[in-house]
C-alpha cells in the first residue's frame, strides 16, 4: 500500500507544541502516513523537523509547511502571526518566504484588505497560499484571487446561504443559522464556480467536523472500535 498523506495537521501547535517530536511525528508514521501538510504550527520547531526528517534524523513524514497561521489582530492562536493591516500581511509574507515556508496559511479573522494583500504578494514570491476563506471575504472573491484550498468547506457553507453579504459584512454564524439560510441556488452557484476552477482543492476535514460540529456522544471510550481495540490488546 502506499503511503498516505494527511492534507490538514497541526504538528506543533499551541497546547500540543510539546508533544509534537516524541508522540505526533511518530504516531503519524506508526498509521501508515508517510507525508503532511501542516496547517499551522510554531516555526522554528516545524522547520527543523522538516530538515531533520529530510536527513533522516528523526523519525516522522515528509512535510510541506506552512509555518504559524495568518490570523487576525485578535487571534486566539499561539501558533500564528496577527495582522490587522495590508502592510502586516505583504511584511508577513515576505519573512516567511525568507525563512523557507512552503505556502501561506489565512485564517478566519484575517482583515478584508489584508487578505487580498497577502494574497496579491504571495503570488509576487512565488507562495501558494491556502487554508481559511476569512470571515470578511467571499467565497467567489478566494476563488478569484487565487487560493489554492479551503479548509473545512469554510466559505461554502456561507456562499450556499442567502445571508453571505450579511456575514461578510460580520453577522453572526452559526452552523444553525447556516443551515436556516441554505438555498439550492447558492449552492449550485458556488459548485459551479469551482467546478471551472479545479486548480482549487476543497479539504474538508470530515473526521475533524464530526468531532466538532456533528459528534451525538464525547463517550469516546464507549464506542465499538475502542472496545475492539481494547479487547484485542
Amino acid at each position: 500500500m502506499p503511503g498516505l498523506w494527511d492534507m490538514h495537521t497541526h504538528v506543533y501547535f499551541d497546547g500540543t507544541a510539546s508533544a509534537g517530536t516524541s508522540l505526533i511525528l511518530p504516531l503519524l508514521v506508526a498509521n501508515g502516513i508517510t507525508g503532511i501538510r501542516d496547517m499551522g504550527s510554531e516555526l522554528d520547531s516545524i522547520l527543523h523537523a522538516r530538515e531533520a526528517v529530510a536527513a533522516h534524523r528523526l523519525l516522522g513524514p515528509r512535510m510541506v509547511v506552512s509555518g504559524p497561521m495568518l490570523d487576525g489582530p485578535k487571534s486566539p492562536y499561539k501558533a500564528s502571526i496577527a495582522i490587522a493591516t495590508a502592510e502586516d500581511g505583504r511584511r508577513t509574507v515576505d519573512q516567511l518566504k525568507a525563512r523557507g515556508v512552503d505556502f501561506i496559511k489565512v485564517q478566519s479573522l484575517v482583515p478584508r484588505a489584508a487578505y487580498f494583500a497577502i494574497a496579491a504578494e504571495a503570488k509576487a514570491v512565488g507562495l501558494p497560499f491556502e487554508g481559511h476563506v476569512p470571515d470578511a471575504v467571499r467565497a467567489s472573491e478566494a476563488v478569484a484571487a487565487g487560493q489554492r484550498s479551503f479548509e473545512h468547506l469554510i466559505g461554502i457553507f456561507e456562499a450556499s446561504s442567502t445571508a453571505e453579504d450579511a456575514y461578510v459584512a460580520g453577522s453572526p454564524k452559526s452552523p444553525a443559522s447556516l443551515l436556516a439560510t441554505f438555498d439550492p441556488a447558492h449552492e449550485a452557484t458556488i459548485i459551479a464556480l469551482l467546478a471551472k476552477h479545479r486548480e482549487i482543492w476543497q479539504c474538508p476535514t470530515l473526521f475533524w467536523e464530526r468531532g466538532q460540529w456533528l459528534v451525538d456522544s464525547i463517550a469516546w471510550r464507549q464506542a465499538p472500535t475502542w472496545r475492539t481495540r481494547a479487547t484485542a490488546g
